[in-house]
């Protein structure tokens, strides 16, 4: 069994290879083979509890994971996390994962997965707004899709701000991070605009100039009462995406607008679904898009597989024994 930490992915597995394994995911998703029973979904005072399993052939995997937002006071992370991937056929336990990290790469690569399609592939422009884990690893998925050069963040927490900067920069050096005012800012100056918030309210204003023809990743909330984006956002999409169907009922982000009526039912499709044929593929990557993801249990089982065989390979993680 191995203890997979957090330096040993972000050491060992790319981003690109982290966007081929979701890329592999969305393929068994829409083959259906994979059995994923419903996460148990808690929330106590204001924090959530998610208990995700996911089953396959060979695999199965259990993620134990909480959100908690006033974690930023006491410099914790607001997610924290741990995948067990077991062996399917005699039940052993193969890896324990950080949750958070294992969370954190195959979200971004979702992101970034989102933008290889659906992105104008002229981008140069990057809006984050949120600029802890989610944001840290949308951008390494985005830069690694597309040509990136300059990336405007807004973050709450100026600290965060400046924490978010400094790690990006270490990753990539040639990249120019610039710490803006307000979010508004941030979204006008980008051809491609990512929410990693745990907003109640939306992040951004309801501007249609601040997001004609561009892609946006809405990543971050996923409880019925809460969105990050405003109703032009939605309301103006030509098209809505979805990594699963179940985020029209648990995300507000679409709970709201669909009740309001600000986004018709049609406009939303699962991106598993479209990726099969990929439908006016050059059309929607000129138009104003939104991919959602509220994240399934099979995207960690994929990853935390992934990640696995990666390090066996390299044979860099010593097995432990209980």
């Amino acid at each position: 069994m191995l203890l997979i930490r957090r330096e040993h992915m972000e050491e060992y597995v790319t981003m690109d290879e982290m966007i081929l394994a979701m890329e592999e995911a969305f393929q068994i998703q829409e083959s259906g083979a994979y059995e994923m029973p419903e996460r148990m979904h808690h929330t106590f005072e204001n924090n959530v509890a998610l208990i995700m399993p996911c089953f396959m052939e060979k695999e199965y995997s259990v993620k134990l994971l909480s959100t908690c937002p006033n974690n930023s006071d006491k410099n914790l992370p607001t997610t924290l996390a741990t995948v067990l991937l077991h062996d399917a056929e005699s039940g052993e336990l193969k890896a324990i994962l950080n949750g958070a990290a294992v969370t954190g790469m195959r979200t971004g690569a979702l992101g970034g997965l989102s933008c290889k399609y659906l992105s104008k592939p002229s981008s140069r422009t990057l809006a984050v707004i949120g600029a802890g884990a989610q944001g840290f690893y949308q951008t390494l998925a985005i830069t690694a899709i597309r040509d990136i050069e300059e990336v405007f963040v807004y973050d709450a927490n100026p600290i965060t701000a400046e924490l978010y900067k400094s790690r990006i920069l270490n990753k990539n050096p040639n990249l120019q991070v610039v710490i803006c005012p307000n979010a508004e800012v941030a979204a006008r100056a980008a051809d491609i605009i990512v929410t990693c918030t745990t907003s109640a309210q939306p992040v951004l204003s309801n501007d249609p100039s601040l997001f004609e023809g561009k892609h946006m990743v809405a990543i971050g909330t996923y409880q019925p009462e809460r969105r990050e984006l405003p109703p032009v956002a939605m309301a103006n999409a030509q098209q809505v995406f979805v990594d699963t169907l179940y985020a029209t009922e648990e995300s507000g982000d679409l709970v709201i607008p669909l009740e309001q009526g600000w986004l018709q039912p049609d406009k939303v499709t699962a991106f598993s679904q479209w990726m099969v044929e990929k439908p006016r593929l050059q059309q929607l990557q000129q138009e104003q898009t939104v991919f959602k993801s509220v994240g399934i249990a099979l995207f960690d089982l994929v990853a935390a597989r992934t990640i696995l065989r990666k390090l066996e390979q390299l044979d860099v993680v010593s097995p432990l024994e209980f």
